[in-house]
């Protein structure tokens, strides 16, 4: 069998029985790692793995008179979509035939609320011990639903002077809890952790929220709770659901305009927090019938990009135009690049003298200010409903 893909299963109670082995083990090696764990962490190790569980075919993992397909699989989709509760009938299909084949029919959903109270029901009963089929150590991601949900509410911040604590205040302590936060990434692959502010349907509050790695609980809160000592950290054992059933579901993803390399507007160019926008939007939102959340996935990369940044910064030192430079920066980039020169070295007069490089100082230091920061990979995305 394939290192990283479990055996094929032609029962739940196949499946359950893989699952309980690989649970112990890893048990076992959690407390051999930490032995200060408590018991609920050992409780909830080896039952949280979803998401990314579609990622192996049915094929794979399902024995073929196990796996849901054909006139089948139609049937449970035709159930599912007629269903007075759709959510419900997946539930009951999960734990009947198991994760992989309800997570094949909920493929089929359209509506982002019932995709959404799925996922959150089946975290829910997976972390508080409710045997699932086909759930299995085997399966990425592994970490995915390892994590612990805060909600994170602090009362307002006065300086010293009586005055609003400063915006260069505030994101100054924000570094020194992203920087404090860094082992979360270097601790596991993959590892990351997530901040979000959201507004669920039937709900006028707007609430911050924090999710970790459950191994990484007490540093999040130690760390946090060092910088902002008024802060509440409660866990919440609930997802929120933003989506309205049966309403139309938008979602936006930030995406980069030029290279990495080039530095994000910061704090110090805005007068006032640029946040309150998203918060006097967010506050105008119907009680009934709307939501909205605003996430940051953030990891911390292994890939090294320094190095990359770096190169480019010294070819621009030595008068490499920038935009040349980053071309050169992947070797794809660097190979036509080299083609090129050689085709213009052929044209060009062997007695004409070379002229001298000039230096692009401007983005020069942007580049150099990119670099005085630890760079982290994100995932930036808004969904209203």
């Amino acid at each position: 069998m394939k290192e990283g893909i479990p055996q094929q299963f032609s029962s739940p109670e196949e499946e359950i029985a893989f699952l309980r082995q690989q649970i112990a083990e890893r048990e076992r090696v959690l407390l051999e790692r930490t032995p200060e764990v408590d018991d609920a962490d050992v409780e909830t190790i080896g039952r949280e793995q979803l998401r990314e569980y579609v990622s192996f075919t049915p094929k794979v993992i399902l024995d073929p008179a196990y796996e849901l397909k054909g006139e089948e699989l139609a049937q449970s989709v035709s159930t599912v979509d007629t269903a007075h509760d759709p959510v419900t009938e997946i539930m009951q299909l999960a734990a009947e035939r198991g994760v992989r084949n309800a997570l094949t029919v909920l493929e089929k959903v359209s509506n982002a609320y019932v995709i959404d109270e799925v996922h959150r029901q089946l975290i829910e009963q997976i972390k508080s011990g409710v045997q699932l089929a086909d759930l299995k150590e085997g399966v990425p991601p592994w970490h995915v639903l390892h994590m612990t949900l805060y909600e994170v509410t602090m009362p307002p911040q006065k300086s010293t002077d009586g005055q609003a604590s400063h915006l260069n205040e505030l994101v100054g302590k924000m570094q020194q809890l992203f920087a404090g936060l860094r082992t979360i990434g270097s601790a596991k692959e993959g590892n990351h952790f997530v901040i979000e502010i959201a507004v669920a349907d039937k709900s006028d509050d707007i609430i911050f929220y924090v999710s970790v790695p459950n191994e990484f609980k007490t540093l999040f809160e130690k760390q946090t709770l060092s910088l902002f000592p008024q802060a509440v950290l409660t866990e919440q054992p609930h997802d929120y659901n933003i989506y309205v059933d049966g309403g139309h579901t938008l979602i936006s993803d930030v995406v980069l305009k030029k290279h990495p390399i080039y530095p994000l507007k910061t704090h110090d160019v805005f007068a006032t927090d640029p946040l309150e926008v998203v918060m006097n939007a967010f506050s105008k939102i119907e009680r009934e019938g709307g939501g909205a959340a605003l996430q940051f996935v953030l990891r911390y990369p292994s890939k090294d990009y320094r190095k990359q940044f770096d190169g480019i910064v010294r070819a621009v030192e030595k008068g490499t135009k920038p935009k040349e430079a980053i071309a050169r920066s992947t070797v794809a980039g660097d190979l036509l690049a080299s083609v090129s020169d050689m085709f213009f070295a052929s044209k060009k007069n062997p007695n004409e003298p070379e002229q001298p490089k000039e230096i692009d100082t401007v983005e020069l230091e942007k580049f150099k200010k990119k670099l005085e920061t630890p760079v982290v990979e994100a995932n930036i995305r808004m969904a209203v409903s």
